[in-house]
């Protein structure tokens, strides 16, 4: 488990005594502790997603395999992908939804609707069910379960 840095102060390095040199690093972590062992999640059809954590998850979900228009539903809250790309990845954490192209990504969140930000994963089960509409192959999601 590892935290987050979010900020970093001056640092201000200092002499104590003769030869030895103190430096205060002032850092501002993010709340949460995250699990050090992140493995994703790979579903081909609808199902139930159990997480650990003892507050809800920002996942990264990846759909694979898309073709058409494309609804993901995690617990309830729907996003519509229009004329899906083949491959598309939805991060609450930086709350954008893109694709890959060379390497680079591109936001395509002018082809969606709906509050993807709110897909988030509650811990236990079997409160978190994912499904989806139209054309995908699968869906892997990065659950990046937390605790405070």
């Amino acid at each position: 488990i590892y935290g987050i840095i979010k900020a970093v102060g001056e640092i201000a390095p200092s002499r104590i005594g003769w030869d030895a040199h103190k430096f205060d690093i002032p850092f501002t972590l993010s709340p949460f502790k995250y699990r050090i062992a992140n493995e994703p999640v790979s579903l081909t059809s609808a199902g139930q997603v159990e997480t650990d954590g003892n507050v809800y998850s920002l996942p990264v979900y990846h759909l694979a395999g898309c073709a058409g228009d494309v609804v993901l539903t995690v617990n309830g809250v729907s996003l519509t992908i229009t004329d899906a790309p083949q491959d598309v990845y939805i991060d609450t954490v930086s709350q954008t939804v893109y694709t890959i192209t060379d390497g680079a990504k591109v936001n395509i969140m002018q082809t969606t609707a709906g509050r993807f930000w709110a897909m988030v994963l509650v811990p236990g089960t079997p409160e978190n069910y994912v499904s989806w509409e139209g054309t995908v192959g699968s869906v892997e999601i990065t659950k990046n379960e937390r605790w405070v």
